[in-house]
């Protein structure tokens, strides 16, 4: 659209330059076009403000300088009609549909007066002309708006598919951290006990017995010990293994279609004895509220996810490279994302400039801190 409507630009001032006599040439038109230009290029690159009141006005300004230019174009409503269409379509995208249409009507009006200042052969003609092109407008705002609607069911997808797979990642990490406790307790309640009395009935054979018979149930006694300590030490490792958050988020961030998602994650990070099954849970709670406000909101093609080991904390930090914020409102997603990370004694930090960056930081325990210091 960019293209062509510089051709139409260009074709526009052409005959405006081969029909100008002295003061003749029309400055206004060109003033009205230049500024059509920048405000159109402003808002498909996506530079133009993007929020509330302003972005209303951004709009309005595009439909106002397209209106101008086909009021004063020097050789009447011939090429530059179509960058009303242009308009209609693009502010498509950024209002209601109940606004779009009352553009296409007040777009299709200056059209009408367009014709009536500048009339072509008959009235019938005219009529035919701006039903045309009302027609035209009415079909780009339609196809537009059919766009929107597809675009947002596809990020709700998106989230929906995000929040699924953190569902998913919780509930087979608790599952998996349920039967390794189970498996414990069963060694520890079975196994153990039978392996404790094994070893008294074993030495209490050895005060009874003498000569080879006392050796053999001697090396007896010290097995039973040292398969006792083995059934203790895998009881131990069951209890304290935890699930890989590593290999949680990943699965998060996995097939996410936009934004594309970066990843950098402390190698380490899996292995921090701070870093509890209720830390774990959190982390992966705040990363899938994180995908999903950027997915929804950001409109970002790309989401940069930091999970690194302070000395006395783990931080959190994402960033996006989207839209940004001038003013930062906390919605639910974000409220909720605030209250878990401060119950567990963290803080939030967010930022709507040059993209939009959320940064938490989380709080080792004392103990975790106390356990790697020389």
């Amino acid at each position: 659209m960019g293209l062509i409507a510089l051709l139409v630009g260009v074709v526009e001032l052409v005959q405006a330059i081969a029909a100008a006599e002295g003061p003749a040439f029309p400055v206004a038109w060109v003033v009205a076009y230049v500024a059509y230009v920048v405000v159109f290029v402003l808002i498909s690159v996506g530079a133009a403000p993007s929020e509330g009141l302003v972005q209303g006005g951004t709009v309005a300004l595009l439909v106002l300088t397209a209106c101008g230019v086909v009021l004063l174009s020097p050789s009447g409503p011939d090429f530059s009609v179509i960058l009303l269409v242009f308009a209609a379509a693009l502010a498509s995208y950024y209002v209601r549909a109940w606004v779009a249409a009352a553009i296409v009507l007040v777009q299709t009006a200056v059209i009408a007066a367009s014709f009536a200042l500048d009339p072509p052969v008959n009235g019938t003609e005219m009529i035919v002309m701006v039903a045309v092109y009302g027609i035209l407008q009415a079909a780009t705002v339609g196809v537009a708006l059919s766009q929107r609607r597809a675009d947002a069911v596809m990020r709700e997808l998106a989230a929906a598919h995000v929040e699924l797979r953190t569902a998913s990642a919780l509930l087979a990490s608790s599952s998996q951290a349920e039967e390794r406790l189970r498996i414990a307790r069963e060694l520890h309640d079975v196994l153990g006990h039978q392996l404790t009395a094994l070893a008294l009935e074993l030495e209490i054979a050895t005060h009874q017995t003498s000569g080879a018979a006392a050796e053999h149930v001697g090396r007896a006694r010290a097995l039973a010990g040292d398969l006792l300590t083995d059934v203790r030490g895998v009881v131990g490792e069951e209890r304290s293994r935890r699930s890989s958050v590593r290999a949680q988020i990943e699965s998060i961030t996995a097939e996410v279609p936009e934004p594309s998602v970066h990843l950098e994650i402390d190698p380490n990070l899996d292995d921090d004895p701070g870093l509890d099954e209720q830390l774990s849970a959190a982390l992966v709670r705040c990363v899938q509220e994180l995908v999903t406000n950027t997915i929804r909101h950001s409109d970002a093609p790309n989401l940069w996810l930091t999970l690194s080991r302070q000395p006395e904390a783990v931080s959190l930090t994402a960033r996006d490279d989207g839209i940004g914020a001038s003013a930062v409102t906390f919605g639910h997603g974000l409220t909720g994302l605030t209250e878990r990370v401060e119950a567990l004694g963290g803080t939030v930090e967010v930022s709507g400039s040059n993209g939009f960056m959320v940064s938490v930081m989380f709080p080792l325990s004392q103990a975790a801190v106390l356990a790697e210091a020389p």
